[in-house]
């Protein structure tokens, strides 16, 4: 049974290990297409994305495969975006960025140190990861909790029966990346007046 108690930052009491390492790449994942519309990634490229992941109990990894010889700068840009995609989980993470406090804030998340590392190099707008943060936020709020459990749920089932990847698109479609960007930066508008 799962401890009340969780061993890692950002893990509900009682949410088995298997549970939050979905919920935790799944949040990156959504980051991801995110990420790709705010760095303005076509939609031809986005629909050939693949995510290679793994999402098992104390053992989590993403990654996006982008179509040969795409831009490795965008790549870039888009893994380090990504990195941030926890963080919408934190419920005051405006406090914590307006307080320049990234190391708690990545604590609070569950950040892992190549998560903290991708996060800290990028070198873009300063405000476009809370922008992706909040749409990621924006997802969840929109689909509720029993369809985020149901996805992160299908998505470490996935990885329990090592299946081949799947593409950016079948996580999430183009059409959602896009309306969860523009929530997120309506959202920043919000918290700047």
């Amino acid at each position: 049974m799962p401890s009340a108690n969780p061993k890692t930052p950002g893990q509900r009491p009682y949410e088995p290990d298997a549970d939050f390492t979905a919920r935790h790449e799944l949040s990156h994942i959504d980051a991801d297409g995110i990420a790709c519309v705010a760095r303005r990634v076509p939609r031809d490229i986005y629909d050939q994305i693949e995510v290679q992941c793994v999402a098992l109990a104390g053992d989590g990894v993403e990654a996006l495969k982008f179509p040969a010889r795409y831009s490795e700068k965008t790549q870039a840009e888009v893994a380090q975006l990504g990195a941030f995609g926890p963080i919408a989980e934190v419920d005051d993470m405006a406090s914590y960025v307006r307080s320049k406090e990234f190391d708690a804030l990545a604590e609070k998340a569950g950040l892992s140190d190549d998560d903290k590392a991708l996060a800290e190099a990028w070198d873009g707008p300063p405000l476009l990861p809370l922008t992706v943060c909040l749409a990621v936020r924006s997802i969840a709020d929109r689909l509720g909790k029993g369809k985020m459990l149901l996805r992160a749920k299908c998505l470490r089932e996935l990885s329990e029966k090592q299946l081949p990847f799947l593409l950016l698109k079948d996580y999430l479609p183009y059409s959602e990346a896009v309306a969860a960007y523009e929530e997120g930066s309506r959202q920043l508008k919000a918290l700047l007046k």
